[in-house]
Parts: structure tokens; sequence; C-alpha cells
């Protein structure tokens, strides 16, 4: 994988990026418990993306790689680069990019769509799974120039987006993984970067939890804790 986009990408970034999702999930658990509110829980959603970007912006800040916000409706977007400034950074859950994928002429957000047209003549890989359909973005609402000015991008350079895909289980997240798709949303690329990191520090750890459509999304849940407790004892070493 190492002369691929995603493998070419170093393994301090790929920590970098998971490190910040699990602060985020001590933020957000944070925020809950401080929170006055119990009829209705209206903010939470908004303050984990809220926790996320804080989390990810503070690791960047301590690292000097370049990030930058971006008014969407009244939505803050964060985007950030690599340290080659070669790739564009966003995130999305992994429901809502299911959702976008499934129909992304119909679904797809505007910064998306302007996005991932910076990956138009990337191929899908045939042995991939590719998302149906014939849609292809482009950038009808010029959102792509407004998204890179943020971005200390060289121009005439090629740039590469990708996204990184969390889920989450009730107050965890359970999964992070790296996507490259083109215009066509046909996935080009895919890691999971959990994995990744957790093989990077203990190269001979086997995961403790082996995941197949059997099991209950409890159990899930269960693994992902074991696999997270992992990557804290290596980084405790």
């Amino acid at each position: 994988m190492s002369n691929t986009i995603l493998g070419n990408i170093d393994i301090y970034m790929k920590k970098l990026i998971v490190d910040a999702m699990e602060n985020a999930t001590d933020l957000y658990k944070f925020f809950k418990q401080q929170s006055p509110f119990t009829t209705t829980h209206n903010c939470y959603p908004s303050a984990r993306w809220d926790a996320i970007n804080e989390a990810l912006s503070n690791n960047l800040l301590k690292e000097n790689l370049p990030f930058a916000t971006t008014k969407k409706g009244f939505w803050d977007l964060l985007l950030f680069c690599n340290r080659e400034n070669t790739i564009i950074f966003s995130a999305m859950r992994k429901d809502r990019f299911s959702y976008v994928c499934d129909n992304p002429e119909k679904n797809a957000p505007q910064y998306f769509d302007s996005l991932v047209t910076l990956n138009k003549n990337l191929k899908a890989i045939a042995s991939q799974v590719t998302f149906e359909g014939s849609y292809e973005a482009s950038d009808k609402y010029n959102q792509l120039e407004i998204l890179c000015n943020k971005l200390p991008l060289q121009k005439n350079s090629s740039i590469t987006h990708v996204v990184v895909v969390f889920d989450v289980y009730y107050d965890e997240i359970t999964s992070i993984n790296l996507y490259v798709v083109n215009s066509k949303f046909e996935i080009v690329e895919t890691e999971d970067i959990f994995d990744t990191v957790l093989q990077s520090q203990k190269p001979n750890i086997v995961p403790e939890a082996v995941f197949d459509n059997e099991e209950s999304s409890t159990s899930k849940q269960k693994g992902f804790v074991k696999l997270k407790n992992t990557i804290n004892a290596a980084n405790n070493a």
C-alpha cells in the first residue's frame, strides 16, 4: 500500500487523527456532564462536531499543520492539510457518508460535491466496491476556490481530497477510516487507520475482536473498546 495515495500519508498524520478523535470523545463526554439540559438534547449533535473540530485543531496547531474553518450556512466546516500540503482532509460520519454516496446527486453537500472534483482523474480499482449511479460531481456551486484559498496550497500542484469517515456507538468513536472518492463517487482507496496506528505501535499484536455479520452491535462496541485500550496501552508503554 506504500505506493498508494493513502499509503503515502505518513503514520504521524494518521496517529494525529486517531488521537484527536479519541480526545474528542473525552471532550464530548465532559460537555454532556456539564450540560444543564435534561428534557431535550438538540445541542448534542453539534457539540460532538465542535469537540472533534476542537481536538483536531489542537493537534494540528501542535504540529504546525495548516487548517481552516469555513462557514456553511449555520455550520462551521473544518478542513486541514498534510505536511506537504498535497491533501485536503474533511471529516464525515459513516452513516452520513453512506447517505451521500447512495444518491450523491440528491444528497451530496455543496462543499463535498466541489471537493471530490479534485479527484476527478482518479480511477477506482476494479476489485473494490463502487457506488452505483452515473452522477458525476462538478464545482457547480463555485465552492472549490473559496475552500482552497483558506489553505496554503501550491498553485498548479496536484491536490487530493481525503475524507475521514468515523462511526460512533453511544459516546464512543468505534471506527476511523480514510476514503478517497473520485468525482463519480467511486471508491478509489480506503484504509482503516485505527488498525494502521495499532499495528505501527505493536506490530505483533493481533486485535482481540474479529467482527463478522453475526455479531451484535454491542459486541462490536466492546471489541473496539478493547482495541482502543490496546492503543492507549501502547501509547503509555
